[in-house]
């Protein structure tokens, strides 16, 4: 059982840091060539945190407990707000508004990112209540490989 355990810990860490460096590719390659800059001062280390468990959390949801529905909303979501708010920064630096006035969803997503962490394991606890309704799930321990 330990191996096993390894392999999720290192899978998730593998996820996580992946998603931070996603994060930082999206702050810096394309939101501040276009001037708009959310990643400074004492909140990069909050919201690059909050990137790590977005993106490790829901890996180890689904490897350990094969519980997909946590993935699939923290992925959406993430992707949702990164585009959404590209978007948004596009149309903005093609008018010459101001970009600081108001905070981009993206922003506001990393800020509050426990909040989505959160929702979507609530949403895996439903898929775990309905797995052991319908049958896809027994209540006996893990064992580890035989």
């Amino acid at each position: 059982m330990g191996s096993r355990l390894d392999e999720y810990s290192v899978a998730s860490l593998v996820s996580g840091l992946l998603l931070v460096t996603v994060t930082l590719v999206i702050q810096y390659r394309l939101f501040m060539p276009l001037g708009y800059s959310p990643l400074s001062g004492v909140g990069v280390l909050w919201k690059l945190a909050g990137a790590f468990a977005l993106g490790a959390v829901p890996v180890y949801c689904i490897l350990r407990a094969r519980l997909v529905t946590p993935l699939i909303c923290t992925v959406g979501l993430y992707s949702y707000a990164a585009l959404h708010s590209y978007s948004s920064i596009l149309d903005a630096y093609e008018v010459g508004a101001a970009l600081s006035a108001t905070p981009m969803i993206f922003d506001l997503y990393l800020w509050g990112w426990f909040l989505p962490l959160f929702g979507a394991l609530l949403i895996g606890g439903v898929e775990y209540l309905l797995q052991l309704a319908l049958g896809f799930r027994h209540l006996e321990p893990d064992t580890g490989p035989e």
